[in-house]
């Protein structure tokens, strides 16, 4: 899973749009959609790398990357997944 977050206007309107639920059929979310990470895999690792948010093949997903599209291009944020016991319970933002 990925978030994405964009703004209307912006110059890679037209591509989220494509890879976004209503771009796919399904009904429109104008704020903010939860799409499969996969789709986004290309992007993050041309513009961001893979340092912080790729896992070893075969082991679970433990950060959940953000796009952002704003006037001035993409912003990218990476967010640990933990579980209620886990050590990590000050990382998540709120």
């Amino acid at each position: 899973m990925a978030g994405l977050i964009a703004f209307q206007d912006t110059r890679e309107a037209g591509l989220l749009r494509e890879i976004s639920p209503e771009g796919q059929g399904q009904p429109p979310n104008p704020k903010t959609a939860i799409i499969i990470r996969r789709d986004v895999e290309e992007l993050l690792t041309k513009m961001a790398g893979t340092e912080r948010w790729l896992e070893p093949a075969g082991e679970p997903q433990r950060v959940l990357p953000v796009v952002v599209a704003t006037r001035n291009g993409f912003k990218f944020g990476f967010f640990p997944l933990g579980t209620a016991d886990a050590d990590d319970a000050g990382s998540h933002s709120q």
